[in-house]
């Protein structure tokens, strides 16, 4: 099979984009979506020019600007959270600008990994509630 063919198949598959079109809002995404705001310098690296609810984006070898990333959105009156970072200072995150009143630090989760972020995802136990993930 050909590149441009399994490209094709896979590009199929509900829910699935191309590089190409992550520029583009997922017309299947759900109701509660929207962008989280970013720094401006921030947004013209970002598909939509935000974090959009409902998606992940990874960060390699960078605490720095896994909080530049999450700064914008605390600031406007988004929560954020960081789970199983343990070097992480939460002085580095307010000098980022993270507003440390909308900010949980779960730095060693240990075993309970999933409990706790079950917990942070939406802490009211409210079903459809719209998470973004900044994976580092």
């Amino acid at each position: 099979m050909a590149v441009p063919e399994a490209v094709a198949g896979l590009a199929a598959i509900p829910g699935v984009r191309t590089a190409a079109q992550l520029q583009q809002p997922n017309s299947e995404a759900p109701a509660t979506a929207g962008s989280l705001p970013v720094t401006p310098a921030l947004a013209e690296l970002l598909p939509g020019g935000g974090l959009w609810r409902g998606t992940t984006v990874s960060v390699l070898r960078s605490a720095a600007l896994v909080l530049a990333l999450l700064a914008e959105a605390t600031r406007q009156g988004s929560w954020a959270a960081i789970v199983g970072m343990p070097d992480l200072g939460v002085a580095a995150a307010a000098e980022l600008g993270v507003d440390l009143d909308r900010f949980a630090l779960v730095a060693a989760p240990g075993a309970e990994l999933v409990a706790v972020v079950s917990a942070l995802i939406d802490p009211a136990g409210r079903p459809g509630g719209s998470v973004t993930g900044v994976r580092c």
